[in-house]
Parts: C-alpha cells; structure tokens; sequence
C-alpha cells in the first residue's frame, strides 16, 4: 500500500483512539461490547503478526461495533467515530498491510499511549440528554410605597377678649395605588422573562456554549449557501444566501452536519459541508487551474475532498487540477459507487514536475474516506475508469491521452497537394499537330513513340499533312 495512505490511515486510527477514550466524547457514552471491541482491536497491535484466528476476532469486533452503531442516534458523533475505527480495521488488519500499518502507528508517536482501556457505558439510558441552558432570572422591582403626607398645624388667631383657643386637626386622607403598581411589576416580569427567552441563544452562542475559546473564521466554498434561521432544511427559515468566499465567525461546530455562525452581524446556521477554514480556502483556490474546472466541481463534498488531500500531504501550492486537461481525464466521479458516490482526481505540479492520483468515497451523512493515493510517472496517464474489488477495496484503471493535433502554422507548411487534369486523346492529337504547324515539326516525327495501330487512328481521323 502506498506510504502516503499509510501514515493518512495510521494518523486518523490514532485520533479515532483519542476520541473514543474520552478526548471529545465523555466517559460512560459507550457500551461494554464496544468497549470489549475497541479494546480488542488496539490489542492486536500488539502483536508482531497476525494469524487466521486474529483475523476471525477482528471481523468479530466490527461486527459488535456495527451492531451498537444505531443506540447512538441521539450523539451521532460516537457512532461516527466507531464506523470509522472499524472502517480502518477491515482494510488493515489484514495479512498483507497489517505489518505497514503497525510500523506506520508507531511512527506517528501520539502524544497518549493507543492501548489501555476506558469506561464504558454503566447502565443503559433510555433518551441522550442533552446539555441543559440556564434560564436568566429576571431582577425583582421594588414596589414603590405611597407617601404620606404630613399633617398641616393649624394656625391660631388672636383674639381681642382672652377666649380659650380651638384647636381643629386635619387629618388627609392617602389614596391607595397599591394594586396599580403591582399590575406594572407583573406586566414588566414577563417582558423580561420573554426578552431573555427571545435573546438567550444569541447570547450563549457569542458569549459561551461552545467548547473552543477562539471563534475561528469559516469560508464559503460552495457556489451559494442558505444561511439559516434554524438547523432545518425548511424553505421558510432562509435568512439570506451566502456567495463563495464569503467569510463568517463559526461560533459552535459541535453540532454535527449544522454549524452556527455570524455573518454581517445576524446569528444563523449553514450545514457544515459549505464551510471550511482560511487555510482550507487558499488550498482550494491554488488547485484550480481555471474557471472551468470551478465550474465543473460545484458539488461541496467534492471541494471538501480535494482540500483534505491537500492539508493530509501538506502539498505546497503549485499544484493545480485541469479538468479541462488531456480531455477531460483527470477528474472522475460517480454517484452510485459505493452507495454514496466515489470521486477520483490527478494533481499536478509543473515546478515539482509530480503528479499525484487519490479516490475518496463518502458515508451516508458525506463524511469523506480516503481509499487509495499513489503516484502518477506517466504524465499522458489520464483515469478511464474507477473499480471496486470484492473485498472493498478501490482502484484507478488509467488511459493515456490523444496527441494533440497540428497547429495551423504546422498545416500551412505542410506542401499542398497538386491536381492533375487529364485531356483526352482527341484533344492530345490536335494540340500536338497545332504545334507541329507552328514549328516546322512533321506530325510524324511527334506521334513517333505511338503504336502502329495508334498512328493509323490518327491517319485516319486528321489525314496526312
């Protein structure tokens, strides 16, 4: 197998290891039999090679992971990860590549040890709960307490006789407003219960709820993409339609195909296929050799394919893809192989004078699996076609382009062809007496080299002269 799909495979076995011990996917998410799998599988790395009955084991492992792939609906990112790790075992624990890909795990050195064991899944939940959202309490308003008014000392009159002097309190009397200020409070709490309800995934979506710190830059690689209102294909929720190369802040991508994003300062969704990196951008931009080719690959888990091949071989950005190319041969797709479609390429560097072939296929849910990757010597060698063995396994049948034809200065050189016009005999006869009267000539002298029987024709036809 090729050196280069080695240390891909190898790489993304040790990545898929990670996760499952619980890097991204917390402890308890697994069954024990997929415990007992997985553990199973990283133990026959162990060993130096592997026998028929390793290779029995190791078709029962998958089977196990397959069979508990469907009680992970509700975390899709598990069951994602277990068909992958099986994926990998099924090509390379087998007799022929087993010893590579050993060899190509322990040079890849992850920083934790791809052996050991986790915790598997201790009782069997019926539903996956989801993480839960804070509600924000609304800040009580005191309730404003009516005044009292003081009471006003009456003045007292002098009088002129000395008379005991009256006295009259007045007492003023306060209105109760109590029961209108308590309507105002109820009807204030629930503005701010329902502002927080309207606002709170806005705000847990920029300021929290997402597992990364950094907000990355995401790109739009297709040629337009529905920005949404929510995580639904709906055609009612479309906010607006993003063109290709427009940037975003992917604020969370751990929401399996959808990622939330902000775009000119609205909070929506976008399904992630549509969405890459600003390195993934410029690797895709330097492959296109022409609009052409741009045009012909509009389908994003195509584009998706080629800037993974490109950052797994961390290629530098000389290398270009001509669909137009050696009639149109160094691009192959097909939708029904495999069941979800397979897509073949050739890569070519005119400085690096290297041309590299790669065939991808893809999962139900367009996740991207590289099958086969090589090396092309013959730079005439176009893809005529893509097979697919019986143990699963891809592989390029190639063609070699036509020569290209003459250019036109090349045709106007070339000597033009002289046509010859033939006078019959009759006519032949008359110029060559013609010539003979004018020269002196005797027509017998001329029709010398004739045959008797010729010269008689003529005799005959002209007389003498």
């Amino acid at each position: 197998m090729d050196a280069i799909q080695l240390k891909a495979e190898a790489g993304k076995w040790i990545e898929l290891s990670d996760k499952l011990e619980g890097f991204d996917i917390g402890p308890g998410e697994l069954w024990e039999e997929e415990v007992t799998a997985i553990n199973g599988l990283k133990a026959m790395l162990d060993k130096d090679s592997l026998t028929s009955q390793d290779v029995s084991a190791v078709a029962e492992y998958c089977e196990q992971l397959r069979m508990k792939e469907k009680s992970h609906r509700s975390n899709p990112k598990v069951a994602t990860a277990t068909k992958e790790l099986r994926g990998i075992a099924k090509k390379m624990f087998t007799a022929e590549n087993f010893a590579d890909f050993k060899k190509a795990v322990g040079q890849n050195k992850p920083a934790r040890p791809a052996g050991g064991t986790f915790k598997p899944r201790e009782s069997r939940p019926t539903t996956y709960t989801p993480r839960t959202q804070p509600t924000p309490q609304p800040t009580p308003q005191p309730t404003p307490q009516p005044r009292t008014q003081p009471t006003p000392q009456p003045r007292t009159q002098p009088t002129p006789q000395p008379q005991p002097t009256t006295t009259t309190t007045t007492t003023s009397t306060t209105k109760d407003d109590s029961s209108g200020c308590g309507c105002w409070t109820w009807i204030i709490l629930g503005l701010l219960i329902y502002g927080g309800y309207r606002l709170w995934p806005v705000v847990t979506g920029l300021f929290g709820s997402s597992d990364d710190t950094d907000v990355r830059t995401g790109c739009v690689i297709a040629e337009g993409i529905n920005m949404r209102r929510s995580m639904t294909t709906d055609e009612d929720n479309i906010i607006t339609t993003m063109p290709y190369g427009a940037k975003c802040d992917m604020v969370r991508e751990d929401l399996g195909p959808w990622v939330q994003m902000l775009y000119s300062g609205t909070i929506g969704y976008v399904t992630a296929t549509g969405l890459t990196t600003e390195d993934g951008f410029q690797r895709l931009e330097s492959l296109w050799a022409n609009d052409a080719t741009r045009q012909e690959l509009r389908e994003m888990r195509y584009r998706q394919a080629l800037i993974n091949f490109h950052q797994q071989n961390q290629l530098s950005l000389t290398y270009k893809l001509d669909a137009t190319a050696n009639g149109g041969g160094n691009i192959w797709h097909s939708n029904r192989m495999g069941g979800n479609g397979v897509f073949a390429f050739i890569l070519e560097s005119q400085e690096e004078n290297n041309r590299l072939a790669a065939i991808y296929s893809f999962t139900s849910d367009d996740h991207l699996v590289m099958q086969w990757s090589e090396t092309v010597s013959d730079n005439r060698a176009t893809i005529k076609k893509v097979t697919q063995n019986s143990n699963g396994s891809y592989k390029i049948i190639y063609g070699t382009a036509a020569k290209p034809p003459k250019s036109a200065a090349r045709q106007q050189k070339s000597k033009p062809a002289t046509t010859t016009t033939r006078v019959p005999h009759p006519q032949r006869c008359q110029l060559l007496a013609a010539a003979a009267q004018g020269t002196g000539w005797n027509q017998s002298v001329l029709t010398n080299r004739n045959s008797k029987k010729h010269n008689q024709q003529k005799k005959h036809k002209y007389g003498k002269q």
